[in-house]
């Protein structure tokens, strides 16, 4: 109701305007979610898997196109699978381990978007990933396929492989790792806040 939208964590991104909004339905009551597949276009009609609270997918499958939405920590682990064409978002942090996948390749990608911090560890991840905490950290031989856009005051890459582009806001600590230029996924044109160059600020693009 009204004409605005208020962020309910602690950055303050309300939105003003928006175009034609419509709710979604919490897919799962449950804070932890194990070996299950998930069907994200047979949730409802909206394809979102909701969670009003703090987010455990462990060893599950989730084939999209759809939207994952958190209003707590997203943790996705246990060898999990995520398939393209999915938008994860998540007003805490996200936690990606043990194996995870997210994203199939760069035309079948995922959005990772976190307000608060981000960890990628031992994982493999095609598509974008947008780190509004203070903390980003990819670590432990993960596999990072598209782009990276940070504002962290601590970034570090130890002992892992990003093939794309990273951008960050400030400088990001390179520990045994390799970064190569690489193709970005289909970003541009769509409503993720990017305009048709470079991200507006000051930043340090690796």
């Amino acid at each position: 109701i009204g004409n605005s939208i208020s962020d309910i964590g602690p950055n303050n991104y309300n939105a003003t305007t928006f175009n034609g909004p419509t709710w979604g339905t919490r897919g799962s009551n449950e804070t932890t979610v194990s070996n299950q597949t998930i069907n994200l276009s047979s949730i409802n009609n909206e394809n979102t898997l909701m969670q009003q609270s703090a987010l455990t997918l462990s060893n599950c499958t989730i084939n999209g196109p759809g939207k994952i939405l958190v209003t707590g920590d997203l943790t996705i682990s246990g060898g999990s699978v995520i398939s393209g064409n999915i938008d994860i978002i998540s007003s805490g942090s996200i936690i990606i381990s043990e194996n995870s996948t997210i994203g199939t390749s760069l035309t079948s990608s995922c959005i990772l978007y976190s307000s608060m911090d981000m960890t990628i560890n031992g994982s493999t991840v095609y598509g974008l990933a947008i780190c509004r905490g203070q903390n980003l950290s990819i670590s432990n031989s993960t596999y990072f396929y598209g782009g990276i856009y940070t504002v962290s005051g601590s970034a570090t890459v130890d002992g892992s492989t990003i093939t794309g582009s990273v951008v960050s806001q400030n400088s990001v600590n390179f520990s045994s790792s390799s970064l190569t230029k690489g193709s970005l996924p289909p970003i541009f044109g769509m409503s993720y806040g990017f305009e048709s160059k470079v991200i507006p600020g000051s930043y340090l693009e690796y």
